[in-house]
């Protein structure tokens, strides 16, 4: 029994990664109960995994993946699950929960290939919810841990606006001014924009302006430059 179980969440893991989920459901169906733990846990996260990527049920991909990561073989697949199970948990509405996730995920997984946007995804989740000052600090976090990674520029920019929005205009401009030696429209122009907005709201009129004409000599049909224009 347990070696058929484990053929037909092998075709249902196979079917999941051909985007055939609704036959990869069937197929977990199909698993037994009384099956060896090693087994229904193998099947519980192929279930909480094809309903993750089906963007349906969160709240049934969360409780699954997350009830069976600890259990679950290798630091990889642990950290992988645990991630989605937190990810499920956010994209159910229920962001606290998906930031225990993802802290928990930093507790045990530090260097994994995860951890970077699971620190990320902790201060976003804040800034995301309005909640601008208790974002600050997480996306220092994630900057000074992993701000060589991916997500380093979005952190460094969503960072940026919280302290705009929370009226740092100060603290704000340094990381605008950070982002605008970024190359790029939508990354050194974005920075240099909000850059020259930070200039003009401490009366620095003339600065200001000047970095609104670079900006739009060097990507003079983007958006920001205009922006810049106007």
């Amino acid at each position: 029994r347990a070696m058929r179980s484990s053929g037909g969440i092998a075709r249902a893991a196979t079917s999941t990664a051909n985007r055939a989920w609704p036959r990869a459901l069937d197929e977990l169906a199909l698993v037994p109960d009384g099956v060896p733990q090693a087994v229904r846990d193998e099947a519980d996260y192929w279930f909480g995994t094809t309903k993750f990527h089906m963007r349906r049920d969160y709240d049934v991909a969360a409780g699954k993946l997350l009830g069976v990561w600890q259990r679950l073989p290798g630091d990889d697949r642990k950290a992988e699950a645990l991630f989605h199970g937190a990810r499920a948990w956010s994209r159910a509405d229920k962001d606290d929960e998906g930031q225990k996730g993802y802290r928990l995920l930093l507790q045990k997984y530090p260097r994994s290939k995860f951890s970077s946007e699971a620190s990320f995804l902790i201060g976003w989740l804040d800034f995301n919810r309005d909640k601008y000052k208790e974002a600050i600090p997480e996306l220092e976090e994630t900057l000074k841990r992993y701000g060589s990674s991916q997500f380093g520029d979005d952190a460094r920019w969503y960072l940026g606006f919280s302290r705009w929005l929370e009226g740092d205009v100060k603290g704000a401009l340094g990381d605008f001014e950070i982002l605008a030696k970024m190359s790029g429209a939508l990354s050194g122009g974005k920075g240099a924009y909000w850059r020259g907005r930070a200039l003009d709201t401490l009366d620095r009129k003339d600065e200001a302006k000047a970095v609104w004409r670079a900006l739009v000599n060097e990507y003079p049909f983007s958006y920001y430059a205009l922006q810049a224009r106007a």
